[in-house]
Parts: C-alpha cells; structure tokens; sequence
C-alpha cells in the first residue's frame, strides 16, 4: 500500500505540472483557420490564459512567441470580418535593430525549417534573386531577392519576406481565407 502511494503522488504531481505552461510555450496560431468565430477564437486564447490587446473594433492583437527557439520579438494581429468570423492572422517575426542581411536570412530559414516540420512540405515555393551577404538588406527591402512559400488547404498559409512599400524588412506569416498569387511580392498582411 506505501509503495502505491509513493507513486501515485509524483504521478498526479507531473500530471498538473504538465498543465501549466513552461517556459518559452508557444501558443499555435497556426490552427487557427479563417471563418472560425471570433468567439472560438477568444476561447481558446482564454483556455491557454493569453491575454490579447483589442485592436480597432475587428482585431486582436498578440505579443507572444508563436516560433520556438526564435527571440526575436513576434507579433500577431487576428483580424475578423463584420460578421464577427476570422478573416486573416498575421504572424509578423521583426529582426533586431541592426540586423544584417545575413541575420534575416538565417531567420528566415530558422522559421522555414520549423514551419515545414509543423505543416509538412509546401504546395509552392518562390526563390528568385540573390545578392552578396553587404548588400542582402538592401535587397530585400526593394524586392529584388523574394523569398516566400505557401501551404494551399481550404485557406492558404503563407510564409517569408514580403516586400513592403516603406521598405521595412521582416519575416511574416500570413494565414488567408483565399489561395494568394503567386506573383506578388507586396503579399503583407496590414500595417501593426
């Protein structure tokens, strides 16, 4: 009976244990799919005691980790139609001041590795343009090397660099109700 006790305790020990979140928990924003209602949506933030920043009358907005093993600050912005439904989730990964092209780019491939581990090979993949490691920056922020790739299902989920009119460079994630084409390199959800 001692010996049942003894191990019944660490048991339900670990079990509650398991429940709070660890360090460096990342929620999945990547289950999240467009038409969901906004209050599925607030469950589940609430289930996993995120709290969210009301953002304009038809978004949420998020500054936790969504990438694991990734310090940069990340950003999300869950945005819903007038309906109340879930339209688009913007997962945005921002560089650190001072960063260096080459510094991007590990980040972005950081990112592309674990979003292929999570969602498994991508329906599409863009690569055009290179530049030398000086001038990556650069090169990025006026489009001339794209980096982005898409997983297609009933929604799209795309992934990578886009090309922003002001010329900030950072990674992005971006979940549509609609498959993107493939041609636009100013593909960023709105501006947060």
């Amino acid at each position: 009976m001692n010996s049942i006790k003894r191990h019944i305790a660490p048991i339900f020990l670990s079990f509650f244990i398991c429940l709070i979140p660890a360090a460096g928990y990342c929620f999945d924003l990547l289950s999240l799919e467009p038409g969901m209602s906004r209050e599925e949506v607030e469950d589940m933030l609430r289930w996993k005691s995120i709290k969210a920043t009301v953002f304009g009358k038809d978004a949420l907005l998020l500054t936790i980790q969504v990438v694991p093993d990734v310090f940069e600050q990340q950003r999300s912005l869950i945005e819903f139609d007038s309906k109340g439904f879930l339209s688009f989730v913007n997962i945005r990964i921002i560089p650190e001041t001072g960063s260096s092209g080459e510094d991007v780019m590990l980040l972005y491939n950081n990112v592309r590795e674990w979003m292929i581990n999570e969602l498994g090979p991508p329906a599409w993949e863009r690569r055009e343009g290179y530049a030398v490691p000086e001038d990556l920056l650069q090169a990025f922020s006026r489009g001339k090397v794209v980096r982005f790739l898409q997983w297609e299902k009933t929604y799209a989920i795309r992934f990578g660099i886009p090309q922003r009119a002001n010329g900030e460079v950072m990674v992005e994630i971006l979940i549509a109700p609609k498959m993107l084409p493939r041609g636009s390199k100013f593909w960023g959800g709105r501006r947060f």
